[in-house]
């Protein structure tokens, strides 16, 4: 008897091994499959449910654009920000 429990123990070892690489790919195949789902609600969505400024909203943007660009500001591109970063940490302030 304590032969057959002595070949079995590799075995049973192998196979709670096996039963736990099965639950954690059954959870990334869960995981996956969820993630898949969002996205295609997100996509229907996203290609049913159209959104257009009306005229109030393209009055608004375009007054904020004024009042910012009358107050000298203009927007930088990457190499402006590049140039005029500071690289100091606590000393820039």
């Amino acid at each position: 008897m304590l032969i057959y429990f002595a070949l079995l123990s590799p075995f049973t070892i192998f196979a709670e091994k096996l039963g736990l690489m099965l639950n954690a790919l059954l959870g990334l195949a869960a995981f996956v499959a969820v993630a898949l789902i969002g996205w295609a609600i997100a996509e229907l969505k996203g290609k049913t449910c159209n959104y257009e400024q009306n005229e109030d909203e393209k009055r608004v943007d375009e007054q904020l654009a004024d009042a910012l660009h009358k107050n000298g500001f203009t927007e930088m591109d990457i190499n402006d920000v590049v140039r005029n970063i500071s690289t100091k940490g606590f000393d820039a302030i």
